[in-house]
């Protein structure tokens, strides 16, 4: 005996119900996956030298203090080059948290290129301004979708050098801040050629916002983080839930 066949308004209706399940289905997928986006953590990712501190005054967790909200990931190699990163030696140490999503990508690096030569001098600025570069774009090949930043290290606080450091190795000199003019100003060039971000902090910071020759204080680190603030104010505002 063979099998009856389901009359035709029948076998509509079971379609019809089919299809709206599926429909159902889609609808239901779709708004948990709206709900996980708008629940997911915006985050901004950094990475740099000493000047990315990670002591608590550090002006990167003064900013997570004013955005609790934005989730604020830091890596920081004091003494690092921008070359340093992409050492062999060093290789195994770096991006370790430099992980997506990220919302934003930071990188602050590019004094020591300077203190490692001599104070400073031509080849160091486009060593600096060529391994910014290369940071700035590994970031992105694993954050796509980011917004790029490039910030450009502070001026040094020569009052605060106990004696003049021997010439010809690692040190820092008279001629030393306007390397790093010189610096700031082709990591702008860089910046605007790429269309990235670019926040000088050349000339944001005075003697007394530093504990010794090239590291901020408590007050310089606020300084630092309200130029980051005032830069990515429009980010930022878009961010605020």
């Amino acid at each position: 005996m063979g099998l009856r066949r389901p009359k035709k308004g029948r076998a509509t209706r079971y379609q019809l119900t089919a299809t709206l399940l599926g429909v159902i289905n889609i609808y239901i997928t779709a708004w948990f996956l709206i709900e996980d986006y708008h629940t997911m953590p915006i985050r901004i990712n950094a990475i740099g030298d000493s000047l990315l501190s990670d002591a608590p005054e550090g002006w990167l967790q003064q900013l997570a203090a004013r955005y609790s909200h934005i989730e604020f990931v830091g890596e920081s190699h004091p003494g690092w080059s921008t070359i340093s990163f992409f050492k062999p030696h060093f290789s195994q140490k770096v991006f370790n948290r430099i992980v997506p999503p990220a919302d934003a990508v930071i990188a602050l690096a590019g004094s020591n290129d300077l203190f490692e030569d001599d104070g400073g001098g031509v080849a160091s600025v486009r060593q600096a301004t060529s391994g910014i570069k290369k940071l700035i774009v590994h970031m992105l090949e694993r954050c796509p979708s980011a917004q790029a930043v490039i910030m450009a290290p502070p001026t040094v606080a020569l009052c605060n050098q106990k004696e003049p450091q021997p010439r010809g190795g690692r040190c820092i000199h008279a001629q030393t801040p306007l390397w790093l003019a010189k610096l700031s100003e082709s990591y702008r060039e860089l910046a605007q050629n790429e269309g990235w971000t670019y926040i000088n902090l050349f000339p944001l910071l005075q003697d007394s916002d530093f504990i010794d020759t090239a590291h901020p204080n408590e007050k310089g680190h606020a300084k630092i983080a309200t130029a980051v603030e005032t830069a990515l104010s429009d980010f930022l505002s878009s961010t605020q839930k």
